[in-house]
């Protein structure tokens, strides 16, 4: 592992004690792949950290979560959070924070309370050594995800290690210890205990997760959303995705149920839109239940995305919420490609920011049906008039017209006006191109006077 000058002046103030890396940097370092953060800890509790930090002026620390040892160390320009060797006693109930902490000296107790023995390798700075009390460096060899005490204590005390659990199998290929995934499914309901955020943090990295498994050969996205549902996670994150699994459709569309296409869906879409991929389609049952068809699973697919997502739910922000709206709403757009190509190009028009990932998710969702038969045919002629609107100089959006929200005042139009002139002007734009000189929005602005 290399670690620069400031890391190991860092530890040689801890001195005569050993200052560890632990965690996810030392683990990917022995996988070779990418560094994360680096996390310190030692057996100095933050009460003897402050006095070092007293007696070295480079030194500068902060506390995060003493009660639980945790501490920012900001040394030389570079920011570490540390954490004080400790034992966790956690009440009955799951909830991600210990009731009791005590502080230790021994390296083989802290590493015990931790998740799994893939995290719980040591570094020592000063010496470049490694330290594994719990055989993590054998199982980081075999990709093998085993709780660092018993299953069932481990993941009874922390709800939120459950959906770690699936992360790291998601994010790193590895498979998960028979005994584990038996507690995990026992304690499922646990998740139900955690915060939406924390919820959310995980999910995100489950849908960014790229690896391929080795034992099924899915994308680490796929195994991970089929891991949720196998332990039974899924009910506490978004239930309407149990409603899919083994929901069938039409065999002739879809080879698979409404479940699995998502997922599929999911691990076909760029990283950038696979919220939307995940709630594409998931209105598919209750729209069929209550309709007998899915002809309006979009709408159904919306409205549980607003709950599922919002701020009653796994709270994403306001940004990642109306994209992945306005995507799962246009999804099925013109799918059976009989829309004017005028009326495909005003579409194009009110939708210019989501069309390159509206694409993606077309295209995604077509491959997720299971047959291979070319291409998406409704992607193809919507990419197709796009890029010929670009070609051709025809605007996309209010701003690329000629004129601006200024040249509309000085016509006359009031204030509150200007808004849906430029957008008659954009229209009109879309399918005459005698309209794409400035002379031309100016004289379709002012005969706009007559309708206002």
């Amino acid at each position: 592992m290399l670690i620069d000058d400031a890391l190991k002046a860092l530890a040689k103030i801890f001195l005569p004690n050993t200052l560890y890396i632990v965690g996810g940097c030392v683990r990917n370092a022995l996988m070779a792949t990418t560094p994360t953060d680096i996390d310190l800890c030692g057996a100095l509790t933050p009460d003897e950290v402050f006095v070092l930090g007293g007696s070295h002026k480079e030194l500068k620390i902060i506390p995060v979560n003493p009660r639980i040892g945790t501490l920012k160390l900001i040394f030389r320009g570079q920011q570490y959070e540390y954490t004080a060797f400790r034992r966790d006693n956690y009440d009955i109930g799951g909830a991600h924070r210990p009731e009791e902490v005590v502080f230790t000296r021994r390296i083989d107790d802290d590493a015990k309370r931790r998740d799994f023995t893939v995290n719980a390798v040591y570094y020592d700075i000063v010496n470049q050594k490694t330290v594994d009390p719990l055989g993590g460096i054998g199982d980081i060899v075999k990709k093998t995800l085993k709780t660092c005490a018993k299953p069932e204590k481990t993941l009874s005390e922390d709800g939120l290690r459950l959906m770690r659990l699936v992360r790291f199998a998601a994010e790193y290929g590895f498979s998960i210890d028979e005994e584990t995934f038996s507690a995990a499914k026992k304690y499922a309901a646990l998740l139900e205990k955690i915060s939406p955020e924390r919820k959310r943090l995980e999910l995100v990295g489950i849908l960014n997760a790229d690896n391929i498994s080795p034992e099924s050969g899915m994308r680490g996205v796929e195994r991970g959303l089929n891991l949720l549902c196998e332990i039974g996670l899924l009910k506490y994150i978004i239930p309407e995705l149990e409603d899919c699994v083994g929901f069938n459709q039409s065999a002739k569309y879809h080879k698979y149920d409404v479940f699995t296409h998502i997922i599929k869906t999911t691990a076909y879409a760029p990283k950038r839109i696979r919220l939307a991929a995940l709630f594409h389609d998931i209105g598919k049952p209750q729209c069929f239940k209550e309709n007998g068809n899915m002809y309006r699973h979009s709408d159904y697919g919306v409205e549980t995305a607003k709950i599922r997502l919002g701020a009653n739910g796994l709270r994403f922000s306001k940004d990642e919420i109306n994209r992945a709206l306005k995507l799962i709403c246009h999804h099925m757009y013109d799918i059976d490609g009989r829309a004017a190509e005028k009326k495909v190009r005003i579409f194009i028009q009110e939708n210019a920011e989501i069309i390159p990932d509206l694409l993606e998710l077309k295209k995604a969702d077509y491959a997720a049906k299971g047959f291979d038969d070319g291409v998406c045919q409704s992607a193809l002629k919507l990419e197709r008039i796009f890029n010929e609107m670009r070609e051709r100089g025809i605007p996309t959006s209010v701003s690329e017209l000629k004129i601006n929200g200024g040249d509309v005042r000085a016509l006359g139009f009031l204030k509150e006006e200007i808004g849906s002139v430029l957008r008659h002007v954009l229209y009109a734009s879309a399918d005459a191109p005698r309209m794409l000189t400035r002379e031309a929005q100016l004289a379709a602005a002012r005969s706009m006077k007559k309708r206002i």
